[in-house]
């Protein structure tokens, strides 16, 4: 999801944008996408305050969680290697890095971190662990469709604890997870994440899979095998 409620009512909703005028304050070109987050009140007719993050190359986000104290942290990708996002360590191969923002519910940026694997490397989903820190699915390869899953975990003040990544998603045609949807396994540990398995033929099936909290494979399935184009978005947890 990329929009959450506030305890204040109001609502933080996250995203990107090619624009620079209307609503959007900040952003000074219409070239490249750019991340806009905006704070509205709780009848969203308002805009309480709103934050562009720009380079000068093209940004996404992809997932905006609330944390447990009232801040709010986002993730996606850049390709850029300036402005709001100087330290790139692909940026000088032109490749995307995955950037986690943390934010307070006035807006203030508290910090802002990016990831790379050497490689293109996207911010797909985010969680708040059982330390206060948080954890990262996402990609890594030439293109988010032909690629490896990535995963991140960094402490409450987003330095880096560790990165794996997860290799070939079965044995033989399927070869990449892609993430859609993360939660955090509360009663067993560890975290469950629901996407698509794409083949070397490209046809997506529906997957599922469960990693321990150190990143380790604990169990994978594919669903629909024989059913082209097939994926799970949503996840819940009765918990």
């Amino acid at each position: 999801s990329n929009v959450v409620e506030m305890i204040d009512g109001g609502y933080i909703v996250a995203g990107s944008t090619n624009s620079k005028d209307g609503d959007i304050v900040g952003k000074t070109d219409s070239l490249n996408r750019d991340i806009w987050i905006v704070k509205v009140n709780s009848t969203g007719n308002s805009i309480v305050w709103q934050k562009v993050f720009k380079g000068l190359k093209e940004e996404e986000t992809n997932a905006l969680i609330k944390t447990k104290n009232g801040d709010v942290v986002i993730t996606g990708y850049t390709k850029s290697n300036d402005n709001d996002f100087p330290n790139n360590g692909n940026g000088a191969n032109e490749l995307s890095d995955i950037f986690l923002i943390r934010l307070s519910n006035s807006g203030n940026t508290i910090w802002s971190k990016m990831f790379n694997n050497h490689n293109n490397d996207y911010g797909k989903s985010v969680v708040e662990t059982s330390d206060l820190g948080f954890f990262i699915g996402g990609a890594t390869g030439d293109s988010l469709e032909l690629g490896r899953t990535l995963f991140v975990k960094v402490t409450s003040s987003g330095s880096l604890q560790w990165m794996k990544r997860l290799d070939a998603f079965t044995t033989g045609d399927s070869s990449y997870f892609g993430i859609n949807r993360m939660i955090v396994d509360s009663i067993n540990s560890g975290y469950f994440l629901s996407g698509f398995a794409s083949s070397n033929n490209y046809i997506e099936s529906a997957a599922a899979l469960k990693i321990d909290t150190n990143g380790n494979l604990v169990w994978k399935k594919v669903y629909s095998r024989s059913s082209p184009q097939s994926e799970f978005h949503g996840l819940i947890s009765e918990t």
